[in-house]
């Protein structure tokens, strides 16, 4: 299997991430990543999903000053700020950051970080 993906697919990945139920995070979340959440901390696969089971998803989102940053050919890291809403709550506005790994079972995410903003 080939380790390439192109930006446009790991950006695909990321809004699926956001959008998108457990079943994302199943396919597309390492068994060891580490995600950072504003109020939750520090979490692990388990735990996102876990914290998925009863939360709506995002119905809108927005990734604007996206960068891609390559570490030869089997690490990305994205980074860029989010505005996203679910229903009828107010729009939540952070920056984040997201490191995939491409290995031969295809790419994973192995770290996300979202930092609130103003």
């Amino acid at each position: 299997m080939s380790l390439a993906i192109t930006d446009d697919n790991l950006w695909h990945a990321e809004r699926r991430l956001w959008t998108e139920g457990a079943e994302a995070y199943g396919e597309l979340v390492a068994p060891d990543c580490v995600m950072v959440f504003p109020g939750m901390g520090v979490m692990d696969r388990a735990g996102a999903i876990a914290g998925l089971e009863n939360a709506p998803r995002w119905r809108e989102l927005d990734m604007s000053e996206r960068h891609v940053a390559r570490f030869g050919k089997d690490v990305a890291v994205l980074a860029y700020r989010a505005e996203a809403k679910r229903g009828d709550d107010e729009t939540y506005t952070c920056h984040c950051s997201s490191t995939y790994r491409g290995a031969d079972a295809g790419w994973h995410l192995i770290q996300h970080q979202q930092t609130v903003t103003d």
